[in-house]
């Protein structure tokens, strides 16, 4: 008799003349797969990806029996006949007994009851959900007790398994298959109720979310074929031999940097070092952050391995992708192949510079999802992502982000330009990396050059009410100690306040235009799009446009490139004595990271760290003879609306204590008392409702939201600040390209995998955010069926582009919604 083969994965058959088409749905398949080799796949990475220190309350025998279980009972349920017809496409099947997590729940429950229940119960949810996004406790209860459908379906399936039941406990490994195989009883049920409704622990979040992790990115690599990556030994003087060839002037902000540098590794020495997890470097801009934490973090983990025992992974974050991308050709530049390097975030190229190209491939398409899949759980020795990748995957329970959670557990932390965050969620924000540190063995680096008191607020609002206190070793260390001798040292500039409203747009350009100095270059930042665009235009009448330039989130990203290009070779050019002084009006986008070095600025009020960060491209290189060059600051009366009242309340109080004590211009030297005054003394108590009620549901499990209530998933890094649409503009050729793949991609003749792989950047380099109330924007709908498949994506087709786009400014606004234009 022939031994029965399962499957666990299967493909189309397809003949040469449709491959790459859209599979039919009635097409016959092959198995790919054999399910006892995923399941043992799943779990040999599962159990190899466990951190050795974790903290989770669990022993680490049992912890690593927990993980394997979940493997081996995560696909039990395609072991159902029903299910293996669907995979093959054998019919008939019955739709209802095909369903296979919830089988392998059901199973693993009853496996783990008596030993430990709190285990058993969370290893149902993990397996019933591990397709899916974590769910809200309280629905789970709602689910077991409600549906008696579920119930029935699972008695049905059992009784389909009967006559094959032996073969699937010995190629499934699992004794005792059939004692496993009832209904749990209401233990659950007692378990479930408790969990969603006691007052939570915090705990339980980190080991709900590490375990399903480790249990979806195991299952997700192995489905894929991908190698989990093996993290290696990495020199740890590698920022000293990038450094030694470069040559560098013997001038007063190169000794700053290095002596900076030497002061923060010598931390290193420490012999209670490694008993620390919490850091903040707090330094100027232009004080070489970058290279000095990549130094401090290539040490810290080369003395983890000495002296622990494992390989950390170097996890580097920041706010926006022009920055990233300018971070990732530093990090190349010292790391120079002697550490795999992985950069996510949303322009990520999936193939390393060192790959075969894919073409040349036998099977380019299993590359590429190899390639994608190694990219989207951070298969590497460093890997340099954004805010939104790393914190929506820190605080919140989507399927896709988790599979990279468990990356954090032994991992080093650095996250730049923190300053970035909203204030409201920077007690949440402190509180999940104290117990990301604490329970998952991670070291925390947090930088910035205005020190908001990311730990200090987690403190006050939300860890001194659960018993704990950050003092002694659980106090933040701060890498610069004399960091506010760097600042007091510092004469690149002044801040000029002028707090009295302006009544116009037109007042603030006859202001530039009455304070701007011959022959300097002026960097004018607004809070609103439409004020940036009106702004530019009066500037154009009233000084010319032959050396104005215009940068905003109004132009598409590859334009934005082609700006910061041309204002940094026309700043250079001045600088050279060749070229006029170059006038920058931009929005937000301009304040962090970008090496420009204007002579003046001028920035509309607004958090008092995003004006703190303008100055820091104002006489960014301190050059002779420029010391306290003039940052203005104006209140065109909106900022409120924009950033909040708290934001703004704070800011004008900051700047109002600054001149009182300083008088109308307030030198650099200052400005770190003005961050002082900004980030204490909030009155209102609902100013962090937000960070403690997610906390709290972090706590309860309330993953998705009931009626409203905050849930884990309420958390997002970048706030919806309206209603906007998706423009895509065709304005070149690569445009039209990207954008003939993407039709591709969606009659099914291009996969996602490859178009991911060829077109995804320049198809998003040419996409806009466009807010859905300019009236113009109803007019951009060119394909009714597009539309319906992708959820308000709008095409401007390359014969309308002059109508709605110019290479200047921007999408053409509708200047009749002024009034409430909003900033993107």
């Amino acid at each position: 008799m022939k031994e029965k083969v399962y499957y666990s994965h299967a493909r189309v058959l397809e003949d040469e003349a449709h491959r790459g088409s859209k599979p039919d749905k009635d097409a016959p398949r092959v198995g790919t797969k054999h399910l006892s080799v995923h399941t043992g796949g799943v779990r040999d990475k599962a159990v190899a990806a466990i951190h050795p220190r974790i903290r989770l309350g669990v022993d680490p025998e049992q912890f690593s029996r927990f993980i394997a279980d979940l493997a081996t009972y995560h696909d039990l349920g395609k072991y159902l006949p029903d299910f293996q017809k669907y995979l093959l496409n054998d019919k008939p099947f019955f739709a209802r007994l095909k369903r296979h997590a919830a089988f392998g729940a059901q199973a693993i429950y009853n496996a783990w009851q008596e030993s430990d229940k709190e285990l058993a119960m969370l290893a149902w949810v993990l397996v019933l959900k591990h397709h899916t996004n974590l769910p809200n406790w309280r629905r789970l209860e709602g689910w077991y007790n409600e549906c008696f459908e579920n119930q029935l379906q699972f008695r049905d399936q059992v009784k389909s398994l009967k006559s094959t039941l032996n073969e699937v406990q010995t190629d499934s490994g699992v004794d005792n298959l059939e004692n496993l195989l009832h209904w749990p009883t209401e233990d659950i049920l007692l378990a479930l109720y408790s969990w969603s409704r006691d007052n939570g622990d915090i705990r339980r979040y980190y080991l709900v979310n590490y375990a399903f992790s480790l249990l979806i990115e195991a299952d997700k690599l192995d489905a894929t074929d991908t190698s989990q990556y093996l993290r290696k030994a990495v020199a740890k003087a590698l920022v000293d031999d990038f450094l030694k060839e470069k040559t560098t002037e013997d001038t007063t902000q190169n000794n700053q940097r290095h002596n900076a540098r030497m002061e923060v590794i010598s931390h290193l020495d420490a012999p209670d070092i490694l008993e620390r997890r919490l850091f903040t470097l707090t330094a100027p801009t232009g004080i070489g952050k970058t290279l000095t934490s990549l130094d401090f973090a290539l040490r810290l983990k080369s003395l983890i391995r000495e002296k622990e025992g494992h390989e950390p992974q170097i996890i580097y974050a920041l706010p926006f992708i022009n920055i990233i991308e300018q971070s990732i050709s530093v990090y190349e530049k010292v790391l120079n192949g002697n550490a795999h390097l992985l950069a996510h975030y949303q322009f990520a190229d999936i193939f390393r510079k060192d790959e075969k190209n894919p073409e040349e491939r036998e099977d380019k398409e299993q590359f590429i999802r190899e390639q994608q899949m190694a990219l989207d759980t951070w298969q590497s020795d460093v890997v340099i992502t954004s805010f939104v990748q790393l914190l929506q995957t820190l605080i919140g329970n989507r399927n896709r982000l988790l599979k990279k959670f468990n990356h954090f557990a032994g991992s080093i932390l650095i996250l730049d330009e923190v300053q970035n965050m909203s204030l409201k969620h920077l007690p949440l924000v402190g509180a999940t990396f104290y117990y990301l540190a604490h329970l998952l063995d991670a070291r925390v680096i947090l930088m910035t050059a205005t020190k908001p008191k990311i730990f200090e607020l987690a403190e006050q609002e939300i860890l001194s009410k659960r018993g704990v206190k950050l003092e002694g070793l659980h106090q933040p260390l701060e890498l610069l100690s004399n960091h506010e001798r760097y600042f007091r040292e510092l004469k690149r500039t002044k801040l000029i306040p002028h707090l009295d409203e302006m009544e116009s747009t037109e007042d603030w350009a006859d202001f530039i235009v009455e304070k701007r100095e011959t022959g300097k270059s002026a960097l004018i930042v607004c809070n609103k799009v439409q004020r940036s665009i009106d702004l530019y235009a009066l500037l154009q009448k009233k000084i010319g446009n032959a050396n104005l330039y215009y940068l905003s989130t109004n132009l598409l990203p590859v334009h934005r490139e082609e700006v910061r290009n041309s204002v940094a070779e026309a700043l250079e050019a001045h600088r050279e004595g060749e070229g006029p002084a170059p006038i920058l009006v931009s929005t937000q986008c301009i304040e962090a990271g970008v090496d420009l070095d204007f002579d003046m600025g001028f920035r509309d009020l607004g958090p008092l760290d995003s004006i703190i960060q303008v100055a820091g491209r104002i006489n960014r290189n301190d050059s002779p003879g420029k010391e306290h060059a003039p940052v203005h600051i104006v209140n065109m009366g909106d900022s409120n609306r924009i950033y909040g009242k708290i934001t703004q309340q704070q800011a004008t109080k900051a700047l109002q204590a600054g001149m009182e004590v300083h008088g109308p211009e307030i030198e650099e030297a200052h400005y770190l008392d003005m961050v002082t005054t900004y980030f204490t003394g909030i009155s209102e108590a609902s100013a962090f409702n937000e960070s403690r009620d997610i906390f709290k549901a972090m706590e309860c499990l309330q993953y998705e939201p009931i009626n409203d209530e905050p849930s884990v998933s309420s958390f997002k890094v970048i706030e919806d600040i309206g209603k906007t649409i998706s423009v895509f503009i065709e304005a070149d050729e690569k445009a039209n390209e990207a954008l003939k793949a993407f039709y591709d991609m969606l009659s099914g003749d291009l996969g996602r995998e490859e178009f991911n792989a060829k077109h995804k950047r320049t198809f998003h380099q040419h996409t806009l955010a466009v807010p859905d109330y300019l009236s113009k924007a109803k007019e951009l709908i060119q394909m009714s069926s597009l539309y319906e498949k992708t959820e308000g994506f709008y095409v401007v087709p390359a014969e309308e582009v002059n109508d709605f786009y110019n290479n200047t400014t921007g999408f053409n606004r509708d200047k009749a919604k002024e009034e409430t234009a909003m900033m993107l």
